[in-house]
């Protein structure tokens, strides 16, 4: 390598690390010693460039004993800058090594792609991270693994020595242990996969038991509850035989809003299913406002919901037009105790919404969605608007039917996983 190749190589390693640094180091300050480090250790390299694969190391050495200030945890620290090793060597190999081993490119040319290829890898893990927070659940991790993390920095130190120690640039054994290199460092992300996963099915697990405990708290509340209403119902049986109107009309208020608390309670139990405070809110609102109305609501969810986050919001306005339209249309005309029911289901392919609500049945299925078809003034924009919004997704779908037996309006909403 020449001194201009040189240049080029250590100005392009120099600005890759910065880059890195800014990715890996965003959410917190760092010291100034560490950018003060990296530009000395970029000044060496211009002048020292035959010290350039030392140098390299150096880098990522640094980086190490910044991170772990931030992970306290040398396996999880180790994988990460082995990552971000892979992430800038594969940038190089390809722009220092292989395409100018079979296209004979300047070092220019060769800096040029490879910030270029480094730059799209960043997006690509940044996008991935915005999804999955990699980072944030790698940060987190507590196991230490420190015999996997011995071995892995043995082999690892191995390998670097081998690659960078008196082999000549650009020749077929360079570029094999080049190769090698690499794909060794593969083995870190496929850790991190790991690692990934693991942490999900434990974070599940702790879900499940947590849901299962309160679950069986809420079916003990609902026996004593059950044990306790019964002796009120004989108090106030006893108030009733001997004509005590008064008090029994006190104690019958006072046994309605205990009541009306204790089942609004076991209902927010149950949203907390939902994994999007947004639509838990919706329901929440739509609860409030149903009991306002003195209608009875029944909840059927037994299992976390898991909503879309790109369509979270146009979920949420469906779904508060079709619970506000089970409330203002609610007809209790034939059954005048008849609830609303919501019930939530969850597979493999997607959601499912269900909610129906007393209706008169002589209701015509081809009109409700045009505008002004409603019973309110200037009414039947909310149905409409409904429809417009189901249809611009390719995997939000509604049905709706009329249950004459029951007399009962019905309406579905399914979210399919794209």
């Amino acid at each position: 390598m020449d001194s201009f190749d040189g240049i080029f190589f250590s100005s392009a390693l120099f600005i890759n690390m910065f880059i890195l640094s800014l990715f890996l180091f965003k959410k917190i300050r760092l010291h100034k010693l560490y950018f003060m480090l990296l530009v000395l250790l970029y000044g060496c390299s211009l002048f020292l460039y035959s010290f350039n694969s030392l140098i390299y190391l150096l880098y990522f050495i640094i980086l190490f004993c910044f991170l772990f200030e931030r992970t306290n945890n040398y396996f999880i620290n180790f994988l990460i800058v082995i990552v971000s090793f892979n992430m800038v060597s594969i940038s190089n190999f390809i722009g220092f090594d292989l395409l100018r081993f079979l296209f004979n490119i300047n070092g220019f040319e060769s800096a040029i792609i490879v910030l270029i290829l480094f730059v799209i890898v960043i997006l690509i893990i940044q996008l991935l991270n915005r999804k999955y927070h990699i980072l944030e659940q790698l940060f987190m991790y507590t196991r230490k693994h420190t015999i996997v993390a011995i071995l892995y920095t043995t082999f690892f130190i191995l390998f670097s020595i081998i690659h960078f120690v008196g082999q000549d640039f650009y020749q077929p054994l360079y570029i094999f242990t080049s190769l090698s290199l690499i794909f060794y460092q593969l083995f870190g992300i496929t850790c991190i996969i790991a690692i990934m996963f693991n942490i999900k099915r434990e974070n599940m697990v702790i879900y499940y038991i947590q849901k299962y405990t309160e679950q069986k708290q809420s079916y003990k509340e609902i026996e004593e509850f059950k044990h306790d209403y019964l002796n009120l119902l004989l108090s106030l049986k006893y108030l009733v035989e001997i004509k005590d109107w008064e008090n029994s009309l006190a104690f019958l208020n006072d046994l309605e809003k205990r009541s009306s608390n204790f089942i609004h309670s076991s209902l927010s139990k149950q949203l907390e299913f939902i994994s999007s405070p947004i639509i838990r809110g919706v329901f929440t609102s739509f609860i409030s406002k149903a009991q306002g109305a003195n209608l009875e609501v029944q909840v059927s969810l037994t299992q976390p919901i898991q909503v879309p986050t790109d369509s979270t919001f146009d979920i949420a306005r469906v779904l508060t037009i079709i619970l506000n339209n089970s409330i203002e249309h609610y007809d209790n005309g034939s059954t005048s105790s008849a609830p609303i029911i919501v019930k939530i289901e969850t597979n493999n392919e997607g959601i499912a919404f269900h909610i129906s609500n007393p209706i008169n049945t002589d209701i015509d299925l081809t009109k409700i969605f045009q505008r002004k078809q409603s019973r309110k003034k200037d009414g039947g924009l909310g149905l409409f608007n409904l429809k417009k919004i189901c249809n611009s997704y390719e995997n939000i779908h509604y049905h709706i039917d009329v249950n004459k037996i029951d007399s009962r309006f019905i309406f579905s909403l399914s979210i399919t996983k794209k």
